[in-house]
């Protein structure tokens, strides 16, 4: 091969693996966006109402909420609910284990029947909050959490009218609190999605139960232990319930059912809903499994029984965000916390 042959051959290669780098990059739309099962939507409110729609790309989302601006009055804080739970009758989106709202204001409602009246829709000013918990208690399977930002206890007992499902009521009353109160909802959101499943060898329990005792840590150094019980067979499949629980802070659909796996010969059984709550709040917490086959003398034994995380839930939040010029100095650390809040759950 000559020297002229040579340079040509090497620069087509290098230009052919650029070209493929290159497009392997552009064609793989995770890269730019994060976590692709995690989605999030935006409303942002004081007079105006500005959305963006429920996404996977969290940059965008991020920036999103960024470019705010308080430079309005008035807070429509009801109607802004409202809007955000619509975005997940979107068309196009995936079908989602858990929704979530996280709605913040910091001050009592002004505007929302203004809102609602341009729509056609006649709500009483001193019903606008009742007309948002309305249209969420529609919403099934939705957890809703609200934050009230201030002192204000009477604004406070209103904002719980958002409250809905395993969601909860938080008041930040500075600045200096916003981010902690809105990482804190970001671990509940996060524990209240984790989905736990149980393995263990398969048998005939119809007439007689194999044991379990799952041990529980909540994050502040608290404890819950359930007791449980499978029965069933190959054909029918199981059923896992509980026996007793011994404070009721664990807790987890039951019966839960389950079925032999193909690939591991195991009864696999997913513990829906499995969460830790003490004192109404939802917490992060650690657990380990123990098996009996009398009920009274509880060991470990993997092979008998283990427990295997699911980390693919597909989730969705909406958040709701006050924009009006009395957030003042308070603004920019709220969407600062907003944003490290998502930056939680990716």
């Amino acid at each position: 091969m000559n020297k002229i042959n040579y340079l040509w051959l090497l620069l087509s290669i290098t230009v052919s693996f650029g070209f493929l780098s290159c497009n392997n990059e552009s064609n793989n739309p995770d890269l730019p966006t994060g976590k692709k099962d995690v989605y999030v939507g935006v409303v942002a409110f004081n007079q105006d109402i500005r959305e963006l729609a429920l996404t996977n790309n969290l940059k965008d989302v991020k920036s999103f909420i960024g470019d705010q601006k308080n430079d309005k009055d008035f807070t429509s804080f009801a109607y802004a609910v409202s809007k955000g739970n619509m975005q997940f009758d979107a068309a196009g989106l995936p079908t989602f284990d858990h929704i979530f709202m996280l709605n913040f204001s910091d001050g009592t409602d002004n505007y929302s029947n203004m809102k609602w009246g341009e729509e056609g829709r006649s709500v009483a000013p001193n019903m606008v909050y009742d007309e948002a918990r309305k249209d969420l208690l529609k919403r099934t399977g939705l957890n809703s959490y609200a934050i009230g930002f201030g002192d204000d206890m009477g604004f406070g007992k209103q904002m719980k009218k958002v409250v809905t499902g395993s969601g909860n009521y938080y008041n930040a009353t500075s600045a200096w609190n916003l981010q902690p109160t809105f990482e804190d909802i970001a671990k509940a959101m996060l524990a209240s999605a984790k989905n736990v499943v149980i393995k263990t060898n398969p048998g005939y329990y119809t007439d007689y139960y194999k044991y379990f005792r799952l041990k529980f840590w909540g994050e502040d150094g608290s404890s819950d232990v359930i007791y449980a019980k499978m029965s069933g067979n190959p054909t029918t499949g199981y059923s896992l319930d509980y026996d007793n629980t011994e404070y009721g802070r664990a807790s987890f659909d039951h019966p839960a059912s389950g079925v032999v796996n193909s690939e591991t010969g195991k009864v696999h059984i997913p513990l829906n809903n499995l969460k830790y709550v003490r004192n109404g709040k939802e917490m992060q917490f650690t657990y380990s499994i123990e098996v009996s086959m009398d009920g009274e003398m509880y060991y470990t034994d993997v092979e008998e029984a283990s427990t295997e995380e699911e980390i693919s839930k597909r989730i969705a939040v909406v958040l709701v965000l006050d924009c009006s010029t009395s957030m003042g100095d308070a603004f920019k650390p709220m969407k600062d916390a907003a944003i490290q809040f998502i930056e939680t759950i990716e």
